[in-house]
């Protein structure tokens, strides 16, 4: 790891580049590739669809506290997308996969026109934490399931060699920052009036 990464890099930053490409190693066996199927729930399009279809029963069936967990787990996606997407257009970071590949690794401030070069944060990471916990602030028990699908969702990105131990963590920060926010803003009384109020009209 010496000769690719400058003497000037951190401990840390050793550690979690060691362990990445550690972990990344046997991305082509068939039991790893068989466990990043589990990849596709961290899909933005997934989450808003589960989302939005958990929308559409709570509204139809008049279940604010589905509504509520609906709402909670879209606005907290949409968040930490938004700010993920925010941070990947100031850093650049290539991905364990080139790493392994082709033997380079960059960092530095700046973003990256190419996907190759966007790997911190992770995308995965921020949407299931803000989706489970979404879900979790008004169904405990479906959360917990939630959370657990979500962290193996997006363990199986540092296995494909797409992401760092440390882009998952950053991820997961964001996605625990956005639900955090969009909860405080849901416990408000006008966002429960106002969802029995879509409940009373679709119910």
């Amino acid at each position: 790891m010496g000769d690719i990464l400058p003497a000037s890099e951190s401990v840390i930053e050793r550690a979690d580049v060691s362990s990445g490409k550690a972990l990344a190693d046997h991305r082509g066996s068939r039991w790893v590739r068989m466990f990043n199927t589990l990849g596709v729930l961290g899909k933005d399009p997934v989450l808003y669809a589960l989302g939005g279809a958990t929308l559409v029963v709570g509204l139809f069936t008049g279940r604010e506290r589905l509504v509520r967990a609906a709402v909670g787990e879209l606005a907290s996606v949409l968040l930490a997308d938004s700010i993920k997407l925010g941070i990947k257009k100031g850093v650049t970071r290539s991905r364990p996969q080139e790493l392994i590949d082709e033997g380079t690794y960059r960092r530095h401030s700046g973003g990256s026109d190419f996907k190759r070069d966007k790997s911190f944060p992770s995308g995965h990471a921020a949407r299931c934490m803000a989706a489970a916990l979404g879900i979790a602030r008004f169904h405990p028990g479906v959360g917990k399931l939630c959370l657990a699908a979500g962290a193996l969702s997006a363990f199986s990105r540092i296995l494909k060699g797409r992401h760092w131990p440390s882009d998952m963590i950053a991820g997961s920060v964001i996605g625990w920052g956005s639900e955090a926010m969009v909860g405080r803003l849901l416990r408000m009384p006008v966002a429960a009036q106002l969802t029995r109020k879509l409940c009373r009209k679709f119910g």
